[in-house]
This record gives C-alpha cells, sequence and structure tokens, in this order.
C-alpha cells in the first residue's frame, strides 16, 4: 500500500484507487504541474484520473463513472483548466465550460 504524503489532503478512498501513472507524465502547463505538486500534494493519478486525463486533454469528450472518493473532480477540472488558461474555447461572451457533477 502507497504511503500518504503527509501534506496532500488526499482521502483513504482515494489513495485505494492510486496507480503508478505520474501527472508529471501529463501535457500539462507548468503552472498546474506546479499547483498539483505543491499545492495539492499530488503525485500520481488515481485509476479513473489515469484513464481520462489523457483522452481529455487532447479535447475529447469524456463520460466516466466511478466511485466517490477516486478522483473524478481532477479527471474532469484539469483538462477545462489548462484549455481556459491556454485560450481555448473560443473568446466569445458565452459559456467557455460546462461540468455537469
Amino acid at each position: 500500500k502507497k504511503k500518504a504524503n503527509p501534506l496532500s489532503r488526499t482521502s483513504s478512498t482515494t489513495r485505494a484507487h492510486l496507480t503508478q501513472a505520474a501527472f508529471v507524465a501529463l501535457p500539462l502547463s507548468a503552472a498546474t504541474q506546479r499547483a498539483i505538486h505543491e499545492v495539492l500534494g499530488y503525485e500520481t493519478m488515481t485509476l479513473v484520473q489515469e484513464q481520462t486525463l489523457p483522452v481529455a486533454l487532447t479535447g475529447k469528450d469524456v463520460i466516466a463513472k466511478a466511485k466517490t472518493g477516486t478522483g473524478k473532480t481532477i479527471g474532469f477540472l484539469l483538462p477545462t483548466i489548462e484549455r481556459l488558461a491556454g485560450g481555448g474555447g473560443g473568446r466569445g461572451r458565452g459559456v467557455r465550460a460546462l461540468a455537469i457533477s
């Protein structure tokens, strides 16, 4: 079983679903990588994150079903943050992101 990072707010449920896949391997901005590591204290992804983030970061829609506490929120927020911070999704006055959780 993985040892919990003492600075992380990760629950035992989340830790039970961790994989060996590292966030650093994802094509994320330096600011996002820094926030994941320094602010959140995360190093490795959960199974749902490992399976959805690479697809969602390419701009494709993803539907995922997983137990509460397994990392779905990070799975849909990171691609959204990256897209909005990078200017993607258009510059109109309308809705640029919608998350239904």
